[in-house]
Order: structure tokens, then sequence, then C-alpha cells
């Protein structure tokens, strides 16, 4: 409505801040995927963690008015040793917060703090049914480390009488793991996982054709 007024009138109007925000706890990577720009060393800016006393003048400035911290972007989340006390800060605000992550360092012992810092939502990525098909996408990763990683927070939230964080599988599509889908199913279902998601993927060059383009049209985007 204030976007519509403003066209109208010619004059910037709003009602009110925004109320989701993305912060990016690490720009910084341990996997090589081929079709993120971290993965592909093509990120221009500089690689770090965010930094405890950055993160506070954030929070301290959106507070008012976030309703939902969204804590990823290009890289790996939980390489950022403080990502955990940024969450627990954000949660003690009443703030919903949810993140996604590659799993691969996510211990039973941080699982805990995991589930103790109030995180509502955690995506894990598993882009394939066998070590096989996902290190292809997920390259320099284990698929049973991420799959441990789930029944970690499983575990976690069954010791500590905690029903979040809600745990999304997610899985992008490619060529190489597009039949395996009801294997994948399974592996959720396996899981108990709260939540399974089918991704297409982006993909970069696409206009000649790319060997990770699903040959299915229901899961390509091009």
């Amino acid at each position: 409505m204030s976007y519509i007024l403003s066209k109208i009138i010619g004059k910037d109007i709003f009602f009110a801040y925004p109320y989701f925000y993305s912060i990016e706890p690490s720009s910084v990577c341990n996997l090589r995927c081929p079709q993120c720009p971290s993965g592909r060393g093509e990120l221009t800016r500089k690689k770090g963690f965010l930094q405890m006393e950055d993160f506070d003048l954030i929070l301290k400035k959106i507070s008012p008015y976030a309703l939902h911290i969204n804590f990823y972007l290009q890289g790996e989340p939980f390489l950022n040793s403080l990502l955990i006390k940024m969450i627990k800060k954000s949660s003690k605000q009443g703030i919903f917060t949810s993140t996604s992550t590659n799993a691969q360092v996510i211990s039973l012992e941080m699982a805990r703090e995991i589930v103790k810092s109030g995180l509502n939502h955690l995506i894990v990525s598993i882009d394939g049914a066998t070590q096989s098909s996902y290190e292809k996408y997920r390259v320099g990763g284990d698929l049973q480390k991420a799959l441990q990683a789930i029944e970690n927070i499983n575990k976690a939230k069954k010791e500590l009488n905690k029903t979040f964080p809600k745990i999304e599988m997610q899985t992008l599509i490619f060529s190489h793991n597009e039949n395996e889908i009801e294997e994948i199913k399974r592996l959720a279902k396996q899981l108990n996982v709260d939540k399974q998601t089918f991704k297409t993927a982006q993909i970069y060059h696409y206009e000649e054709g790319n060997e990770l383009m699903p040959q299915k049209e229901e899961f390509s985007r091009y």
C-alpha cells in the first residue's frame, strides 16, 4: 500500500520497516559446490565471518521490527563459531530464526547447543541418495556426516525435550539424482524429518546446456 501511494504521490511513504532479514554469518565454505559462487571461487568480496560486535549493532537496529532472521547466504553458517550465540540472542528477542547447512560439522555436542539456542527452522541439504551421487554436487562432502547430523539434532531434541528446530531436508535436483527421488523420500522418512522439499537448481552458463541440468522438464528451471 505504501509503495502504491508513493508511486501516485511521487514522494516516499512507508507504514512499516521490513520484518524479514537475512544475515550472513559466514562467506566461507568447506565444500566446493560447482554452481555456488563460494564453491566456484567467484566471490569477489572479502571472505570471513560476521563478528559479534557487528551482529549486536545489527540486532539492536532491527529488533524492534524483526519477526524473522535467516542466518545464511553464500557460506556455511556453522563454520562461524559465534553463530549459535547469535541465534540465542535473536531468540531471546522473540525473533523466529532459521538457517541452512550442508551439515558437515554438526556433532552431537553441537546439536545440543543448536537445540538450546532456540533455533526454529533448520534446512539440511541432502542432494543424493548415495555418496557417489551426493558428492557430484556437494564436492568434498560426506553424505553420512549430513545424515548423522540430522540424527544428532533429533537425538538432542529428544534429550532436551524440545520440539525445535523443525528439520527440513532439502534436495536440489540435477541430472545425476533426478531418478533417486523415491530413495531420497525413503531416507527422509527414516530420519523422521519434519519437512521434505525438492528444488530446481540454479545453473550458471546454462544457455548451451550443462551436464548438471535434469532431463525431466518439471525438475529444471531452464
